[in-house]
C-alpha cells in the first residue's frame, strides 16, 4: 500500500533542520608513558554516534557527512529527511571536537618528550602548528590532560585549547572510561586560523558495551565564513548520544536553526512552492528552537525474515550476508524564532526508516511535515507512506497525523540531558 497526500490550509511556511577542567589531585602514583597515553580521549571513543547505519562497529570518519546520502535520495524540498539531518548534526559536532583531538591523537603516536614519575609531555608539529600535550596521573585510576597549541615560529605564545579528565575504573582497554573534555574553539582559531569560535564541553562514558556522550555547545560559530548570516552567528545547543553495542541507540538534540524549507501550496500537485519569506531582503533569520529525538535498534535477521514493510533482508555483497536489520524513527519539533511573526505555533516532523545493508541509505518508509496553529489545528502539511506498517510500533505506538494533533509526539516527556531509551532493549547502563 502506498499513500501520498498533501494538505494545505494556509500559506505555506517552511523552516526546519533536520553513536572539565584539569586537576592535579593528591596521592598520585607513578605511571609509564604507555599508561598515560592510554588515558587520553579519542574521537572514536567520545564522538557522537552514527545514527543512520549502526549495523557495524562504530568507526569515526571526520570527513564530510551526508553528501553521499543526499545524492541518493529524493530531492524534495518538503521532506524533512530527519535521519539525514541527524547525521549532519553528528558529523558537525564530531568534526569540531576532532579539531582539538586530532592533536591529542597525533601527539600520543610519538614518543613523549618529557616524562616524570606521574606525568608525560608530548610535542608534535603539524602544518605550522606546535601542539603540546601533558597527561598526568591524579589517582589510582584517574588522570587529567591539557592541550596547548602555538605557531611553530613562536611556540612561547602557545595557548591552552583543550583539557579534560578520565576515570578508567572498569575500563577493559585503552581510551575507555568516564571523563570530561573541554574545547575552546576561539582560542584554537587564534593559532590555526580555522573559521570557528565558541566552546564545546562534553561528559562521556566509553566502554565496550556502550558509549554515552553529552555535549554542550556555547556560542559556537560552526563556520565563521558561511554565506548564510545565521550560520555565521554564535549558537548554543545540547546533544546526548547513546549507543548500546549490538542493540541500538538514540540521539536527542536541542539547538537553534533558521533554514527555509518549502512545501507545495497546492495539495494535489508537486507544483510551485511558496517559501516562508518572499525575498532575501525580507528573510527573518531569528533562530527557532529545534527538538529532535532519533532512536534505532537492531533486529537480528535470524529472528525475522522480513522487515516492517515486508522487504526481505538482502545479501550484502560488500560486507557479507546481512546479519541484522536496523529500524529507526526520528521526531522533531520547531517553535519560536521567526515563527512568532506568523500564525504558526509549531512545525512537527517525522521520519521512519529501515535498512538491511550497511552500505545503503536507509529506506524512508514514512515521513511527515506539518505546521500547526496555537490550537493544534493543521495549517498545512504533507506526508508519504509506504507499506502496511511503515513505522515500527516498537519505536512509538502512534505517529503524528495531518488530521489533528491527538497523536503528536510528546516532547515534554523527553529529557534532553540523559539517554533516551525509547527503543527495544534500551537500558542505561546496559
Amino acid at each position: 500500500m502506498k499513500l501520498f497526500r498533501t494538505l494545505v490550509l494556509a500559506a505555506p511556511l517552511g523552516v526546519l533542520a533536520a553513536c572539565g577542567t584539569s586537576s592535579t589531585g593528591t596521592g598520585a602514583q607513578s605511571a609509564s608513558p604507555a599508561e598515560l597515553a592510554a588515558a587520553t580521549p579519542t574521537i572514536a571513543g567520545v564522538g557522537l554516534c552514527d545514527t543512520a547505519t549502526d549495523l557495524t562497529p562504530s568507526v569515526f570518519d571526520p570527513g564530510p557527512g551526508p553528501d553521499d546520502f543526499l545524492t541518493q535520495i529524493d530531492d524534495d524540498g518538503c521532506n524533512p529527511h530527519l535521519f539525514i539531518r541527524s547525521e549532519e548534526v553528528v558529523d558537525r559536532v564530531n568534526r569540531h571536537l576532532y579539531k582539538a583531538l586530532v592533536h591529542v591523537e597525533d601527539a600520543i603516536a610519538k614518543h613523549p618528550a618529557l616524562t616524570t614519575g606521574q606525568s608525560a609531555t608530548w610535542t608534535v608539529v603539524d602544518d605550522h602548528v606546535e601542539a603540546t600535550l601533558t597527561v598526568s596521573k591524579t589517582g589510582a585510576d584517574t588522570y587529567s590532560w591539557i592541550l596547548g597549541v602555538g605557531p611553530v615560529s613562536m611556540p612561547a605564545t602557545s595557548v591552552e585549547v583543550a583539557n579534560g579528565t578520565i576515570d578508567t575504573t572498569n575500563a577493559a582497554g585503552p581510551h575507555q572510561g568516564k571523563g570530561t573534555i573541554n574545547v575552546d574553539l576561539t582560542a584554537l582559531a587564534t593559532v590555526t586560523r580555522e573559521e570557528v569560535a565558541g566552546t564545546l564541553s562534553a561528559d562521556f562514558e566509553s566502554f565496550a558495551s556502550y558509549k554515552l556522550t553529552e555535549v554542550t555547545a556555547t556560542n559556537v560559530v560552526w563556520d565563521t565564513d558561511a554565506r548564510n548570516p545565521f550560520r555565521a552567528a554564535p549558537r548554543s545547543a545540547s546533544y546526548v548520544s547513546y549507543r548500546q553495542t549490538g542493540v541500538g541507540g538514540s540521539l536527542v538534540v536541542q539547538e537553534e536553526e533558521a533554514v527555509p524549507l518549502s512545501c507545495p501550496r497546492d495539495r494535489f500537485t508537486m507544483g510551485p512552492v511558496t517559501p516562508l519569506f518572499a525575498s532575501a531582503t525580507t528573510v527573518d533569520l531569528t533562530p527557532a528552537t529545534i527538538d529532535l529525538v532519533n532512536r534505532w535498534y537492531l533486529l537480528p535477521a535470524s529472528s525475522s525474515s522480513t522487515t516492517t514493510t515486508g522487504m526481505a533482508p538482502m545479501p550484502d555483497v560488500m560486507v557479507g550476508p546481512a546479519t541484522s536489520v536496523l529500524h529507526g524513527r526520528s521526531d522533531a519539533m520547531m517553535a519560536g524564532g521567526a515563527l512568532s511573526t506568523t500564525n504558526v505555533s509549531k512545525v512537527e516532523a517525522l521520519t521512519c526508516h529501515e535498512t538491511s545493508r550497511t552500505w545503503m541509505v536507509p529506506q524512508e518508509t514514512e515521513w511527515l511535515l506539518k505546521a500547526e496553529d496555537a490550537a493544534g489545528n493543521t495549517l498545512w502539511g504533507r506526508e508519504f507512506i509506504t507499506g502496511a506498517t511503515p513505522c515500527d510500533p516498537a519505536l512509538g505506538a502512534t505517529v503524528p497525523s495531518l488530521d489533528n494533533n491527538a497523536t503528536d509526539f510528546d516532547f515534554s516527556g523527553v529529557s534532553f540531558t540523559k539517554p533516551y531509551l525509547g527503543y527495544p532493549g534500551g537500558a542505561y547502563p546496559p
